[in-house]
């Protein structure tokens, strides 16, 4: 949908008369400098901006868990319960995001509703800084579009059930903070705020390491014209001094992750995890772009023409008035050339991190929420620069003018709501018949399965039981509370050589069944990954005799619980245990 609208704006832009300043957009270098609302409507913009974003993603807070955020609430739990991880249990992405999801789980203990709730207070905060960049770089208009915006791409309109609490989803906040950071003047304040750029730039590293293209290009940027524009005639000593601020916050959060792998004896195979399974994901980027041209390009063109747009948005009939045009909405020349090229920096950074990360699901493009936003936030300030101007002493009608366009995206966003959502909302389902609706079902994926698999567990497997799922079984164990039997509680890579360790996981779970064999183990009768060329589970089991000849001198099939086959331990099997009994914790 975004990517229309920058599209369908670039003619009406092209076609349009625009005044050659518009003094409504222009930026902001302090707090000052642009002449506000009067004192009853200057926190107006800010509450506007939360309350609708808070308000267009309350039925978030009522949606079920899926695949990924069940992984990342099973390790968590897992982590929070002392046990190592990537020793105890596995993810192939950085301890990061298990330090984000460990905040909703100590607070509200193990509930989807409230990792929800901690998203939904995210989001608010995100929109709430993208509004406050928005507005450096382009003024009242320009932030208040821009951070509406960041609050509705990342609501459940555009951002469905299952790519919900992502790492992509806590990426736009830091994003967004380093880009004001970065928007900061030089001055005596640069090392403060580049250690605290550093310091940010280093916390999305430790989300995904992909994530910090941007930070660096923007840390490139303001490292260059800090030593272009220093004035005591040392403009070397002056980049080194914020090149040095920032490298020193950038080492600091990914370093004492580090070291506390370590000091748990976890580094080593959290190396090896995470090579064995990114580097096979990532050897494939380049042939899948060149497939796949139309999904990149989809995303180069429209960051492409927005940002085209933004350039001769506010010009008049060409490139005559280009010059008056961006001084106009960023600034004096110096602060102008600074900001034109973070805004590149931020586009080419984000871009870079879908394609590396394969641009396969949609929370992979919610990076681009933060650029999206603020290219067209900037450009709609161009757009209404004239009616703007008119009103700039009349804040009542700015208010009224703000207050339309939130009830326009509520609106828009209301209008999207499925037919079992306002069936909920309106008390005719009750929470559990809404999470078992196929309102909640996406390809593979089935909530009700996983959430009638669960209760099946607590039913017949003690607290202390272990229970071991071969597919993805993360969610139903945390659902359940129950742990895994082996370190994998998700297997659909461990048991494909070309993720797993060059078959090394699928041996490690073969000899951690043998050794300690589970009451019970879960074999999902899913369809595999075809986007991501992963074979179905009893596919990959038929592919390794030695388990499948395992599963079937030891197990007998029991019942069928949707899509899942549960298979139970046989009477001569446990005869010919010994020791502690079989699937107890030990």
């Amino acid at each position: 949908m975004r990517f229309l609208i920058i599209l369908l704006m670039a003619p009406l832009a092209s076609s349009s008369q625009f005044p050659r300043r518009d003094a409504a957009a222009e930026p902001m270098t302090s707090s000052k400098s642009e002449p506000g609302p009067q004192r009853p409507f200057r926190l107006l913009p800010d509450l506007l901006v939360v309350g609708t974003t808070l308000l267009i993603c309350v039925p978030v807070l009522f949606y079920p868990l899926a695949r990924d955020q069940g992984i990342f609430a099973y390790n968590t739990a897992a982590l929070l319960d002392g046990q190592t991880p990537y020793v105890d249990f596995t993810d192939q992405k950085p301890p990061g995001i298990f330090f984000l999801y460990a905040v909703p789980l100590l607070l509200f203990g193990r509930t989807m509703w409230g990792i929800h709730v901690f998203e939904w207070v995210w989001i608010a905060a995100t929109a709430w800084a993208a509004w406050r960049v928005g507005r450096r770089f382009g003024g009242l208009t320009a932030g208040f579009v821009t951070g509406i915006l960041s609050g509705l791409f990342l609501s459940g309109a555009e951002a469905p059930f299952y790519h919900r609490a992502e790492v992509e989803t806590f990426l736009t906040l830091p994003y967004a903070a380093i880009l004001a950071l970065f928007l900061c003047p030089a001055g005596t304040s640069r090392p403060r705020t580049a250690v605290a750029a550093g310091l940010l730039s280093g916390a999305c590293c430790c989300l995904k390491p992909n994530a910090i293209v941007f930070p660096i290009l923007g840390a490139a940027v303001t490292i260059l014209f800090d030593g272009l524009e220093h004035r005591s005639g040392r403009p070397l000593a002056a980049s080194l001094k914020t090149a040095a601020c920032f490298a020193a916050g950038f080492t600091l959060l990914p370093a004492s992750m580090l070291a506390w792998l370590w000091s748990l004896g976890a580094l080593g195979t959290f190396y090896e995890h995470m090579t064995s399974i990114n580097a096979a994901y990532l050897g494939n980027v380049w042939k899948e772009v060149i497939a796949n041209f139309w999904y990149d390009s989809r995303v180069v063109i429209s960051l492409g023409a927005g940002f085209l747009l933004l350039l001769f948005l506010v010009s008049r009939t060409g490139p005559a008035n280009l010059r008056a045009s961006l001084r106009g909405i960023f600034g004096p020349q110096g602060e102008r050339k600074r900001r034109m090229v973070l805004v590149g920096a931020l586009g080419a950074g984000s871009v870079a991190m879908v394609i590396s990360g394969r641009h396969l699901f949609s929370y992979h493009y919610q990076i681009l929420v933060l650029p999206e936003a603020l290219t067209i936030g900037l450009a709609l300030a161009g757009l209404a620069g004239p009616i703007v101007a008119r009103f700039r002493r009349r804040p009542a009608v700015r208010a009224a003018g703000m207050s339309l366009l939130c009830l326009g995206v509520i609106s828009m966003v209301a209008a999207n709501l499925k037919t079992q959502d306002i069936s909920f909302f309106l008390g005719r389902q009750t929470l559990r018949a809404y999470h078992e609706s196929r309102r909640f079902k996406l390809w593979r994926f089935f909530f009700r399965d996983d959430r009638m698999l669960a209760d099946m567990l607590v039913e017949r497997t003690r607290p202390d039981e272990r229970v071991q799922i071969l597919g993805h079984g993360s969610l139903v164990l945390f659902l359940a509370n129950r742990r895994s039997a082996t370190r994998f509680s998700e297997t659909t890579a461990a048991l494909d050589p070309r993720y797993g360790r060059g078959g090394k996981d699928r041996e490690e779970i073969l000899a951690r069944l043998r050794q300690d064999p589970p009451r019970i183990i879960v074999v999902a009768e899913d369809q595999g990954q075809p986007q991501l060329d992963v074979a179905p589970t009893p596919r990959q089991i038929a592919d390794f005799p030695p388990l499948a000849k395992f599963l079937e001198e030891n197990y007998s099939p029991d019942e069928m619980v949707g899509h899942y086959k549960v298979l139970v331990l046989t009477a001569r099997a446990q005869r010919g245990s010994s020791g502690a009994p079989r699937g107890a914790a030990r």
